[in-house]
């Protein structure tokens, strides 16, 4: 369930706005949302970027560090963990604590990603048409050395 909020931008923030937005290929509404969630959830766990995910939607990484769903993906495997999770991953062990955190607080969010690691690869296609699947056979052509 959403709620409204209505705030009064300057001019020259809603023209941006609506050219970032257009550029995204959202409404201008809808890009607002999530750079406000975005900008709440920085503020709360300064550690953590956002940037575009390949199959579209955003996705959270701890900064100089690996996304937060892998973090996650990999801690699960070790109860948890922080220690061992960052020793596996080579990785610090405050990165770990940050990913555990901001999972912590917005669980649903890398669920969801993971969820995605779930699905049937042929239904990931359908959903995503623009991405080419490339067989490899583990050959290497002789002539092309």
């Amino acid at each position: 369930m959403a709620d409204t909020l209505t705030i009064d931008l300057p001019q020259h923030l809603h023209q941006r706005l609506t050219e970032r937005a257009r550029h995204a290929g959202l409404a201008p509404e809808e890009l607002a949302s999530r750079l406000l969630a975005e900008s709440v959830q920085q503020q709360e766990f300064p550690r953590i970027t956002f940037e575009d995910a390949a199959g579209g939607g955003r996705k959270a990484r701890v900064a100089g560090s690996l996304q937060v769903w892998g973090i996650i993906l990999n801690a699960r495997g070790f109860d948890m963990d922080a220690a061992r999770t960052a020793e596996y991953l080579a990785i610090s062990q405050e990165d770990v604590e940050v990913a555990l955190a901001y999972y912590a607080a917005y669980p649903e969010e890398i669920d969801r990603r993971l969820e995605d690691l779930d699905r049937p690869v042929e239904e990931f296609l359908r959903e995503h048409p623009q991405v080419e699947v490339f067989e490899a056979t583990g050959k290497r052509d002789a002539s092309a050395a």
